[in-house]
């Protein structure tokens, strides 16, 4: 297998990668706990009387708050918000569900995509209420 010289430089270029883009990752992070920490101790302190926190406990500030409401997947919010939708769409009506299917179709969503979701919440639904009776 012969490797010309365009094919070294990509493998070069992906090598590089793999050292760029962790560092960048960890430079991010350290970015964010300083500002984090920077702006709750020149706030909080004086108008609430908290402590001072180091840069260790605002980066888990931050991860903690990542983790209670949602990494940005462009879903809308908090992670436990889907739920409730899905229970919102499992109780429409047959007629209803179709309203919102033909309204989703005109907006050219990926139905199929978003059936198979709802479908599961009615199906998870339907077991919850087996349970309690």
């Amino acid at each position: 297998m012969d490797l010309n010289d365009n094919d070294m430089n990509r493998m070069k270029n992906r090598k590089w990668c793999f050292v760029f883009f962790p560092l960048l990752g960890i430079a991010f992070l350290a970015l964010v706990g300083l500002i984090v920490m920077l702006l709750w101790n020149y706030t909080l302190p004086d108008i609430f009387h908290f402590p001072v926190i180091t840069f260790w406990q605002a980066l888990g500030l931050f991860l903690l708050a990542k983790v209670l409401f949602g990494f940005g997947k462009g879903k809308g919010g908090p992670p436990w918000a889907n739920r409730a939708k899905h229970r919102a769409f499992a109780k429409l009506s047959e007629e209803e569900k179709e309203k919102f299917r033909s309204y989703m179709q005109s907006r050219k969503c990926d139905w199929e995509q978003m059936r198979s979701r709802f479908g599961q919440a009615e199906k998870e639904e339907g077991k919850q209420e087996d349970q309690s009776i």
